[in-house]
């Protein structure tokens, strides 16, 4: 058994470094300057609940009767510029809005009146005055939602509507409330505080009771229509907030340390079958959860900190799998989140009892603004182009997508407009809007990639200047301008004087005399490159290049383009071919390929070019001129890119150490089995 335990460790020890090698996680942040006031000139009360309709106009409902210096009757709107009352308003407290598909906008709470007309706790928004809806209800009602369907559900206090017996939870069947089966009972005082639908139409109910219908349920509830059912063994404190997100897990915020007899902190997580915490979860009450989707939950409370550790004062933030730093959050003499809501444009909006969001003056209500979303533009210069996505949409603080630079045929790739040497790119961190252009350069008339041939040195095994007379013999690099009829191999001008060795290759006006092979090319020999034309002076004794022999050449072993990390080292190595007699090397460096002014690297005279402790100002473009007794030859260039990050060094220092690691598990383990 022991054997088999360390087996599994050693694999969930691998499984755990591999993100090490293969990713580097980057999220989108929230920043203060993120925030937006709504109400800088003072809220004389608490706002508890937020919702928005469709065209992006803010509800907002609570115990104010001023927002922002407008007189507004515990309910308000805002319209994008403007705070603007809605009708009378009520005489006493909004405890929660909702709105329906349709737009219509509904208001619960413990007002009895709007202006002079009776409203029983809850009322119908027409535009222009708040209309009853039935007989409304004997005691608070603290919440309501419209479900997906069109059905209007509330809970609270109440115990009748009207006259009809109706225990803390009616739904609206278009002209009266009615009761799902008993309604909730139990304790001391039983009441719900929270409502939440998911898409099948069942209908999660949470609050303070023992029971839904005749069914056990501690605090916590669902309903199908039809039927009640417990969720486990529910809460062991008031559910002050319900959710559900695309994927139909539940959250239910409140007041409790255990759901369904799991250790949780004020907020647990239901999967259909089991509940479980949501990483440690806050330190206090969580009065809103609104899922962003099921990778982004926001929680609204009156905590400071979330998962244990992670600031987050009245509003926390759940992020791929862990809690989130979002801001300072809000600040005041309570500093709680009671309302959150989304617009369509995915900016945030919390109502509470707070006088500051983010360090910025805004009683009761605020703004979190999305996190912008910049644009990454790539452009190809004439001669290339560019794969990969060439713009993309990177929300603040997300990484792009990697891109390269291809050089069309004929051309090279020579440096992205900010610098950057290496073909591929990948910017990460993205906080502004930025444009990349790369630029590519033609290949220079004379030079082909990969040879390191001069322009004007004649090519491997030609021997002979272009231009070349015919009937010259082949191989024999004569000079221009000899007069026809040289006999092939022979080297002599038709008519030359008597005495002259058979062979010495006089040339036309070289006096008699000259010993055989004197100052004059040999069979097969060529002219040295820049001889005047049709002069035989200057010459000299063993120039030129014989009939297939090699050329001297040059190159850099390697790839083009190099990339590395700062503090590693390089070696740069010469490979050379066809030289004769002393070989001299001299490396030069540039920042940019074309370059009027390379920098010749001092104390570097050898084949080899070692560069340790390698620094970002090591990047750019490195090669040679390699010289030997007649020629002198520069290598094709090649790019080094230094970078900060994970260096391939250290990704193999750490996956070599992983497997020794399990390695040394998996022996552990045998020995134990043993």
């Amino acid at each position: 058994m022991r054997g088999l335990f360390f087996l599994r460790l050693g694999i969930i020890i691998l499984i755990g470094l591999i993100p090490i090698f293969l990713y580097s996680e980057n999220i989108p942040n929230y920043i203060d300057d993120d925030w937006e006031a709504l109400s800088p000139n003072w809220t004389n009360g608490i706002i508890t609940s937020v919702v928005i309709d469709g065209s992006g106009t803010v509800y907002c409902g609570g115990t104010f009767t001023s927002i922002n210096g407008v007189n507004a009757n515990r309910v308000a709107r805002w319209n994008g510029t403007n705070w603007q009352a809605m009708g009378n308003g009520f005489n006493s407290a909004v405890e929660k809005m909702c709105i329906s598909m349709g737009g219509d906008v509904y208001a619960v709470g413990s007002f009895t009146y709007s202006g002079s007309n009776q409203r029983l706790r809850v009322a119908k928004w027409n535009g222009s005055s708040w209309q009853a809806m039935g007989s409304g209800f004997d005691d608070v009602v603290y919440t309501a939602i419209v479900t997906s369907s069109g059905t209007i559900f509330t809970g609270g206090k109440f115990s009748h509507s009207g006259s009809t017996p109706i225990n803390r939870i009616a739904y609206w069947d278009g002209s009266q409330w009615r009761e799902p089966y008993l309604g909730v009972s139990g304790g001391s005082s039983p009441y719900v505080l929270s409502l939440a639908s998911d898409s099948n139409g069942n209908v999660y109910v949470g609050g303070q009771f023992q029971y839904a219908g005749v069914v056990s349920a501690a605090n916590i509830a669902r309903w199908d229509g039809t039927n009640w059912y417990a969720l486990g063994s529910g809460t062991n404190g008031p559910v002050y907030s319900l959710a559900v997100d695309e994927t139909g897990k539940l959250y239910a915020g409140g007041n409790f340390t255990q759901a369904g007899g799991v250790s949780v902190s004020n907020i647990a997580v239901w999967d259909g079958s089991s509940w479980s915490s949501l990483g440690g979860g806050v330190n206090g009450i969580a009065y809103a959860i609104l899922p962003q989707s099921s990778q982004s939950i926001f929680i609204g409370g009156n905590f400071s900190n979330a998962g244990g550790s992670m600031t987050a004062n009245g509003l926390a933030w759940w992020y791929s799998g862990k809690w989130r730093s979002i801001t300072s959050g809000v600040n005041g003499s309570n500093k709680e989140i009671r309302s959150l809501a989304f617009d369509s444009q995915g900016n945030l909006y919390v109502g509470g009892d707070f006088y500051t969001a983010g360090g910025k003056i805004s009683y009761s209500i605020a703004k979190l603004k999305k996190p912008p979303i910049f644009t990454l533009t790539y452009i190809a210069d004439v001669g290339g182009s560019i794969s990969g996505n060439t713009v993309q949409n990177i929300m603040r603080g997300n990484d792009g997508t990697e891109v390269n630079a291809i050089a069309d045929s004929g051309y090279v790739f020579d440096h992205w407009s900010d610098g950057l040497l290496t073909t591929n790119r990948r910017d990460t961190n993205i906080t502004e809007n930025k444009n990349f252009i790369a630029y590519f350069t033609l290949i220079s008339e004379g030079y082909r990639e990969g040879e390191g041939v001069v322009e004007g040195i004649p090519s491997e095994g030609e021997g002979v200047p272009e231009g070349e007379p015919e009937g010259n013999a082949e191989g024999e690099g004569v000079p221009e301008g000899t007069p026809e009829g040289i006999v092939e191999g022979e080297g002599i001008p038709e008519g030359e004087p008597e005495g002259n060795a058979e062979g010495e290759g006089v040339s036309e006006g070289i006096p008699e005399g000259n010993a055989e092979g004197e100052g004059i090319p040999s069979e097969g020999e060529g002219i040295a490159e820049g001889e005047l034309e049709g002069s035989p002076e200057g010459i000299f004794e063993g120039e030129g290049t014989l009939e297939g022999e090699i050329e001297l050449t040059a190159w850099i072993e390697g790839d083009t383009y190099i990339n590395k990390t700062v503090g590693e080292t390089h070696l740069f190595t010469v490979h050379v071919e066809g030289a004769h007699g002393n070989i001299g090397y001299e490396w030069y460096y540039c920042k940019d390929f074309l370059c009027s002014s390379p920098t010749i690297i001092p104390n570097a005279s050898g084949q080899e070019l070692y560069m340790e402790d390698l620094s970002l100002e090591d990047s750019g473009w490195y090669w040679c001129h390699v010289s030997d007794d007649f020629n002198v030859v520069e290598t094709p260039k090649v790019c080094l890119h230094v970078s900060h990050g994970l260096s391939m060094n250290k990704i193999s220092f750490l996956f070599t150490f992983s497997i020794l690691l399990l390695v040394f598990v998996l022996q552990k383990g045998k020995v134990y089995h043993k």
